[in-house]
């Protein structure tokens, strides 16, 4: 995966992957782990807003805009809400208002730019 720069370590973070697809996530895992982080991955919007309400306090979050049917609108709004930095990683730019502010990253991208931007969100 290549070394880091001081300055993308995720040690002591707490990210978020909300992901349908299995390969995509797993890699975004993995490159994340690498970084340090402690990674939660979620399938669905169910998942994705029991671990944002969960025990666990979350650093950022991965949000794919599409999962599957569901648009992730109402993620992108409890995200804003609790002050949840993420990052947009989708093929398509997301046209919920909530979601609109956040930096988008287009399909595919390799996992990690994803953990570089993730990294500028949170240094």
């Amino acid at each position: 995966m290549g070394s880091l720069m001081a300055s993308e370590s995720l040690s002591g973070h707490s990210i978020l992957v909300v992901e349908d697809e299995p390969l995509i996530a797993v890699d975004i895992k993995l490159a994340l782990e690498h970084a340090g982080a402690r990674v939660i991955t979620a399938r669905t919007k169910d998942e994705a807003l029991d671990a944002i309400d969960g025990q666990q306090r979350l650093s950022a979050v991965v949000l794919d805009h599409l999962l599957g049917e569901q648009d992730s609108g109402v993620l992108c709004e409890r995200l804003n809400a609790l002050a949840i930095p993420f990052v947009n990683y989708s093929a398509l730019s997301p046209r919920d208002e909530h979601c609109a502010d956040a930096p988008h990253i287009s399909k595919p991208t390799p996992a990690r730019v994803i953990v570089h931007k993730i990294a500028t969100l949170l240094h």
